[in-house]
């Protein structure tokens, strides 16, 4: 089977510069989405409630909420490749958006933008490494989020695309292999809540939650229920 990784426009992962659809946007706006169609936080969530955003965010709220439950989101993006995708963002020219036309105009000289390694990064990290402190500035900032008292969604948004549908149980072995010693450092801070991650497959989202020491596969959910995601993937070309 041929697997091939699809690496994540910039405008899906931060819209919010450019104003998309009359408000900011951001990867929060379609994991929401996401959220809100899954089964398994859809039984986390009295019936007559859907998880709502928390625009503000200044007291370091977390970022959707229902009555019962609450959920923060991580993603999960070397800083190198977001600071190197950021600089090479293109100029947004709006002078003639009256008559229905928006230019973009690519940057002539972009720099070059790292491989993404930061899955191979953490199969490879041990535990002296991360209590030395002597890990990447992303790592640094994963084990940062991982202390934090709340219930985490991590999102990978590279997508696996395949020549045929994989079982999404098949990614459990990748996902646990990857995270083991961040997820055992989050444990061994006593830390009792939630950790889920999301990642995406062909058509789908699919969503893991640490339990017994492994990722294992909860739910999935089509990105054609997701109209924020779809949106934007139309009209994200850079």
């Amino acid at each position: 089977m041929y697997v091939n990784m699809i690496t994540p426009k910039y405008f899906m992962m931060n819209c919010k510069f450019i104003g998309f659809a009359s408000q900011p946007v951001t990867y929060e706006n379609y994991l929401i989405e996401v959220i809100n169609h899954s089964n398994f936080f859809r039984s986390k969530r009295p019936f007559y409630e859907q998880y709502k955003l928390i625009e503000d965010e200044s007291h370091g709220e977390d970022d959707i909420k229902c009555s019962q439950f609450s959920l923060d989101f991580k993603l999960l993006v070397d800083q190198d490749i977001m600071n190197a995708m950021s600089k090479n963002m293109p100029e947004i020219d709006y002078s003639k958006i009256k008559d229905g036309f928006v230019s973009v105009n690519t940057k002539k000289d972009p720099l070059p933008v790292p491989d993404n390694t930061l899955l191979f990064d953490l199969i490879a990290l041990k535990k002296e490494d991360v209590e030395s402190n002597k890990v990447s500035k992303t790592i640094k900032n994963i084990c940062r989020n991982i202390k934090k008292e709340k219930n985490l969604f991590f999102y990978y948004p590279y997508e696996f695309s395949t020549d045929k549908n994989i079982n999404p149980l098949q990614f459990e072995k990748l996902l646990t292999s990857a995270f083991s010693v961040i997820m055992n450092y989050r444990n061994n801070e006593e830390n009792n809540y939630d950790t889920f991650i999301c990642i995406k497959s062909n058509n789908d989202f699919l969503i893991y939650e640490w339990a017994n020491n492994k990722f294992n596969f909860i739910d999935k959910v089509s990105e054609f229920l997701c109209s924020n995601y779809r949106d934007i993937k139309l009209y994200s070309l850079y």
